[in-house]
């Protein structure tokens, strides 16, 4: 039978698993906002270059407003990812503190939550098992 202790480690190892998987699925959002927003300014900016005179200009303009418009995205997008972070790390916080200072509660949530957890599984295999048949 696992000690209160164990549960107490169980319980931080995976807050700070929920809090590095919020990190790592921001990070990616914002890597790939930021390169979909280069390659796009990119092509703008290309299209731009081939254009040649009134048009080309225009095109220009019209490339520089689109780039002001992606790095204003793309600074807002890591903002965003910056305060998801935050928040990640304020939640693993708020969760090690918890359980630190109550740690026999812990264990009785943990239990609740994993309960609940097994119960949604069996029902969900009775279902596809009666889906299958």
């Amino acid at each position: 039978m696992a000690t209160s202790n164990e549960f107490i480690n169980e319980a931080q190892h995976k807050a700070g698993g929920a809090a590095r998987n919020v990190r790592n699925g921001a990070k990616d959002f914002v890597d790939n906002a930021y390169d979909k927003t280069t390659a796009a300014i990119e092509k703008v900016s290309e299209f731009a270059e081939d254009a040649g005179g009134t048009a080309g200009d225009t095109f220009k303009r019209v490339a520089r407003q689109s780039e002001a418009t992606a790095k204003d995205a793309w600074n807002a997008t890591k903002e965003a990812s910056l305060r998801a972070r935050e928040r990640a790390l304020e939640i693993k916080e708020r969760a090690e503190t918890y359980v630190a200072d109550q740690p026999m509660r812990s264990v009785v949530i943990a239990a609740a939550i994993g309960a609940a957890v097994a119960a949604l599984v069996m029902a969900t295999r009775q279902r596809s098992d009666r889906y299958y048949r």
